[in-house]
């Protein structure tokens, strides 16, 4: 929960003072140049998301072999978590917990583009 926390703290800081530096210096066209940190913390958010459903399965199992009374010494030392493979990390993006933050945080920098492009226009000329 804390990896999920810092990547969006992350992505929040990044967005906003990329922002102030750009608008400071009137590179408003720039500010594509923020989709390259956001996409990339959005794959660790989620990454981590899926790592943590891989360790949650374990403990799943691990609390039901207790029950059971099947839970050995081997099992209770051994909690790797299978590996996270492209798909899960996608799946995780799905989550209401990821997608939603990024879509806003990434729409950040292409709203400020257009409106920066519409500023920019002539006067009286049509798209």
């Amino acid at each position: 929960a804390s990896n999920s926390a810092n990547a969006k703290s992350w992505a929040v800081a990044l967005v906003s003072g990329i922002t102030a530096f750009l608008v400071e210096s009137e590179e408003l066209k720039s500010f594509f140049i923020m989709l390259i940190p956001l996409l990339s913390l959005c794959y660790i958010d989620s990454y981590y998301l899926a790592l943590e459903r891989k360790f949650r399965k374990i403990y799943t199992r691990a609390v039901k072999a207790y029950q059971e009374g099947q839970l050995s010494k081997e099992f209770l030392y051994h909690l790797e978590p299978e590996r996270v493979f492209l798909r899960d990390v996608i799946c995780a993006a799905k989550s209401h917990s990821v997608w939603p933050f990024y879509f806003l945080v990434i729409l950040v920098p292409v709203l400020f583009y257009i409106l920066s492009n519409l500023g920019s226009r002539p006067h009286g000329s049509t798209p």
